[in-house]
């Protein structure tokens, strides 16, 4: 059986190694991974590693690591032991790259499962 908890959880990633003076901070969270090459959008070198059904928004205030909730998971998730989801940084207004003349990059992509399988 899936482990029960007494409260809510707050699953806490970390994008780090973001330049400084960047802009914005995207987090992404979906179901799948579509490993999809983003070169031809004008972000050479990164892909996306999650479908970004939800996404979240940050304005960055030059930070070089920046921490966002990925999941809050409700107390007590017996139906949710075993659950997938992926999660995945990427951040804007940087020097790096040409997309939308803002530039962008993306981190590596997290696949996650909740629960003790």
């Amino acid at each position: 059986s899936a482990p029960q908890t007494a409260a809510q959880t707050s699953f806490a990633v970390t994008t780090t190694g973001i330049p400084a003076g960047a802009l914005s901070h995207v987090g992404l969270l979906g179901l799948t991974n579509p490993s999809l090459d983003l070169t031809t959008i004008g972000i050479p070198g990164c892909f996306l590693y999650t479908d970004a059904l939800l996404v979240t928004f940050d304005v960055l205030s030059g930070q070089t690591d920046f921490t966002w909730t990925g999941l809050n998971i409700p107390a007590s998730p017996a139906s949710l032991n075993g659950f997938d989801f992926t999660l995945q940084g990427a951040i804007f207004g940087t020097s790096e790259n040409t997309f939308l003349g803002l530039g962008a990059l993306t981190s590596n992509g997290l696949e996650c499962t909740i629960g003790d399988l």
